[in-house]
């Protein structure tokens, strides 16, 4: 009944709120002055998750695990001192500043941290409170697995959200429709709008009708074939400029296989484009001044054919030529 009571107690709770409920449903239990459940850190000690002492819960707290009855019970898998825990363990300040009297306590599974109870007074039913503390040891182990897990899943998804952020890569999400779920700052930079501006309106309010087709042709193939690679598209910037932008898109799926829409990355090549044009016009005035110095050199060419032979008439003709004023 007691085991069932106080799982009861803590089953509704996760994260800090189960520990809190875990050690005062234990105080209320056993009668102990004070329980605590703490992790194992660095240097041989040990960092309070939650400690109930006199009816109020302290945080924050952490202490050496060296010449305390918590390093006992971690080398021997469990430690119970009825009487007189304080001349056991005299380097413990702690017991002596309680006025402790006795103790038990039992390491988590995987030796993660421990659980104990102390008390004023000497304690009963040591045998009870053991098979008590172990299978509240296991559930408390489980929380502190599931509590790294979350930590680490946070500190993985912030990581991705700075780097993401952070990215000059334009990154996209769409639903079914074409509208934007999500964009990265890029966006911002590239065509001057606010992402809250574009999130929830569809990619075609920010191009021409023409091309807005064409794109929604591609959205609609991209749904059907699942992908596209180096899709050009040109977009407008709030300032009325166009944006061109070279696209790489996959479906996105939920767990069940069912189509939520679109994302991927955009890189912008406006630059490059411009670049491009210039070379395309260099090359074409380069084309034709090499036509223009061909036509030169041929017409030159035909100039001093003509040009002579008036020098040559001129040195075989005579005054009385009739021809000679023609030629002169």
């Amino acid at each position: 009944e007691a085991i069932n009571t106080i799982m009861k107690n803590t089953l509704t709770g996760t994260g800090q709120k189960f520990f809190d409920q875990l050690v005062k449903s234990i105080c209320d239990w056993s009668g102990t002055d004070c329980t605590l459940v703490g992790e194992f850190i660095e240097d041989n000690k040990v960092r309070v998750l939650s400690m109930y002492l006199d009816g109020k819960f302290k945080y924050g707290y952490t202490y050496e695990l060296e010449g305390t009855p918590c390093e006992n019970a971690v080398e021997h898998g469990f430690c119970a001192i009825i009487d007189d825990v304080q001349k056991r363990f005299p380097k413990d300040s702690d017991l002596v500043e309680m006025g402790a009297v006795s103790y038990v306590g039992i390491p988590l599974s995987g030796n993660q941290g421990i659980l104990c109870s102390i008390s004023r007074k000497q304690l009963e039913s040591i045998p009870r409170m053991k098979e008590i503390l172990s299978i509240l040891a296991a559930r408390a182990s489980e929380e502190i697995m599931r509590n790294k897990s979350d930590n680490a899943l946070r500190a993985s998804e912030e990581r991705f959200r700075n780097l993401v952020e952070t990215s000059q890569d334009l990154i996209f999400r769409t639903d079914t429709e074409g509208r934007f779920t999500y964009l990265n700052s890029a966006w911002e930079e590239a065509l001057g709008y606010k992402v809250e501006e574009m999130q929830g309106k569809k990619f075609r309010e920010f191009m021409d009708p023409e091309i807005a087709d064409k794109d929604e042709k591609e959205f609609a193939r991209i749904l059907e074939c699942g992908s596209t690679l180096h899709y050009e598209s040109t977009y407008l910037s709030k300032s009325g400029e166009e944006v061109h932008f070279r696209f790489n898109a996959r479906l996105v799926l939920d767990n069940g296989g069912q189509l939520l829409g679109t994302h991927g990355t955009a890189y912008n090549i406006t630059e490059s484009k411009l670049l491009d044009e210039e070379r395309t016009k260099a090359a074409k005035l380069e084309s034709i001044g090499v036509l223009a110095g061909g036509i030169a050199h041929d017409f030159n060419n035909i100039l001093t054919a003509i040009v002579g032979n008036i020098s040559l008439a001129k040195l075989i003709s005579t005054d009385q030529c009739s021809g000679r004023e023609e030629l002169l």
